[in-house]
């Protein structure tokens, strides 16, 4: 593509003050240019030139966006020139078509790269600095006054965005984090079950502010499955399906069968959770957590599940997988008995999911088939005489309702991390001396480093030794 400088050429026809008129903002994309008059007087600016070198163009003869030529005290004029559209380029603003004189020249700038051709020519009427230029993304805009120039005064466009690059929404475009960032999650819905008529489905939840129109789903072959994937920033929430901006939304139930809500008040929602990655939301129908009954058999159709049923023919959302929990009680100071895993998944029940210890390596582990989902759990002990005091805030915890709890996603076989008590992290070791019988016996050490000390009485007999004289 040609690299197109632009020089903004402005012959003053009846000029009461030079200096007074400056280049406010370049847009190297559409080729609008904005001239603002910063002193205290009219300027006529009819005959004035934009020069970008090779190609200038006289003021009266470039479409005019907005204002007039006549710029009174205060305002601002915008004009289309193509020569400035471009990657690179100058826009230099004279009075006269004098290109080379100094005197002539009004204002400049430069983008992409320095030292275009008429550069020395802004140098030396003191509106630019050698070797300078505007970068990043046009438009670009002045935002200092009337006697401040270069490109310290300029800024390109605030395009907001997400501008961290491991996001399923990065937009290297963007030069302001907008807070955006997020996963792509899929949402899809089955209405074939849903009788009365409505114009969309809806997805609203706690990332879009329960909007009832901000994240609408499709049908694009028609077969009553509405669907949407949509970048959410990691986090637990909750969310239903809904029909035209709320005329209609699922009402949802909670307790037995229903694996997918979450009941909090008078508020019944689903759940899930977005935690470093994408996924797809199993399919279900409206107002269940199960698909729509077909012509089919419903059943767990994943044969890697637990409990997969070969005669399935439609998933149902009963799939059960394995999941591994581990907790290392090396740092727990107090006395117990047994180590228990409680959640959504069995009820928070006290001690339904014991776990053990076989290895005495302090890492207490079960395994237990849970059905597919999102859930909240902890760590306990003894029947829930003691629990974690898990911290709000912290990268592998949720706060809903004044409640901290751990979170898992179960949509296959999984073995999480090994974290110490009340931590995201596992134990950090603590080298000492282990020895209860030393001196310096450690009481909180994990292991021993070899430092253990102990009193040893060291006995001579002396009453052998013939040497007089010798003081002992």
């Amino acid at each position: 593509m040609k690299a197109i400088k632009l020089c903004l050429l402005l012959c003053c026809v009846a000029s009461l003050s030079w200096g007074q008129v400056r280049i406010t903002e370049v847009n190297s994309t559409s080729g609008d240019v904005t001239l603002t008059n910063m002193g205290g007087s009219v300027e006529d600016v009819s005959g004035w030139w934009l020069c970008n070198f090779p190609d200038y163009g006289e003021i009266s003869t470039l479409p005019l966006v907005s204002g007039s030529t006549m710029l009174m005290a205060g305002a601002s004029l915008t004009v289309t020139s193509s020569d400035v559209v471009g990657a690179t380029g100058e826009c230099g603003l004279y009075n006269t078509n004098t290109f080379t004189s100094s005197t002539a020249m009004e204002d400049y700038m430069e983008w992409g790269v320095g030292g275009n051709t008429r550069e020395p020519v802004a140098v030396a009427a003191g509106v630019w600095c050698v070797g300078e230029f505007v970068s990043g993304v046009s438009p670009y805009s002045f935002t200092g006054g009337a006697t401040d120039y270069c490109s310290a005064f300029w800024a390109d466009a605030v395009v907001p965005g997400c501008t961290n690059s491991i996001y399923d929404n990065y937009n290297p475009s963007a030069t302001v984090d907008d807070g955006s960032c997020g996963w792509n999650i899929s949402f899809s819905v089955d209405m074939n079950n849903y009788v009365p008529a409505f114009g969309y489905v809806n997805v609203s939840g706690a990332w879009n502010g329960w909007c009832g129109d901000c994240n609408q789903l499709t049908d694009a072959d028609l077969d009553g499955v509405w669907e949407g994937t949509f970048p959410i920033p990691d986090g637990n929430y909750r969310f239903k399906y809904s029909v035209d901006n709320w005329a209609d939304s699922e009402p949802l139930g909670a307790g037995a069968g229903w694996t997918c809500t979450v009941q909090e008040g008078d508020f019944i929602n689903r759940d899930m959770s977005v935690a470093g990655a994408g996924y797809a939301i199993s399919t279900v129908c409206w107002d269940s957590c199960q698909a729509c009954p077909g012509a089919g058999t419903p059943g767990c159709t994943d044969a890697s599940a637990q409990n997969y049923d070969s005669t399935a023919t439609e998933s149902n959302g009963t799939c059960e997988y394995l999941v591994t929990f581990r907790v290392n009680m090396a740092n727990y100071s107090g006395a117990f008995g047994a180590t228990e895993v409680n959640g959504a998944f069995n009820g928070w029940c006290g001690n339904c999911n014991a776990m053990a210890d076989a290895d005495l390596d302090d890492v207490w582990e079960v395994e237990a088939p849970i059905t597919e989902g999102w859930y909240e759990y902890k760590y306990s002990l003894d029947a829930w005489a003691d629990q974690e005091g898990l911290t709000p805030g912290d990268a592998c915890v949720v706060t809903n309702f004044g409640n901290t709890n751990r979170h898992v996603a179960v949509t296959g076989d999984v073995v999480l991390p090994v974290v110490c008590w009340a931590s995201c992290s596992d134990c950090v070791a603590s080298a000492g001396c282990t020895d209860s019988s030393a001196n310096n016996y450690d009481s909180t050490a994990s292991s021993d480093d070899g430092s253990c000390l102990y009193d040893v009485t060291f006995t001579v007999d002396m009453n052998n030794y013939g040497t007089a004289g010798v003081d002992y």
